[in-house]
């Protein structure tokens, strides 16, 4: 028995998710995911104590992703005007 259980199933839940995500990126038939449906899978797997968490891990997992992207993209245009000077 772990020391952190709580955090242990926070942690299943993560994992879950993230495995939705990749397993719906991969799939060329479906081409994405759906929050809704993983919600819906979230819900069946571990209860429905777990969406609240399982909903703010998506807006947490795409404010970090918009970040990034924003960054990159940042960056890549500051080179590209770096380079015309």
């Amino acid at each position: 028995m772990s020391k952190t259980p709580y955090l242990d199933k926070k942690m299943k839940v993560v994992n879950f998710i993230e495995d939705e995500m990749k397993k719906g990126k991969a799939n060329p038939k479906i081409r994405g995911w759906a929050m809704s449906k993983i919600l819906e899978q979230v819900k069946e797997e571990f209860g429905e104590k777990e969406v609240p968490f399982a909903r703010d891990y998506f807006t947490r997992y795409y404010e970090r992703s918009k970040k990034k992207w924003h960054q990159k993209e940042t960056y890549g245009i500051m080179q590209r005007c770096i380079e015309f000077t």
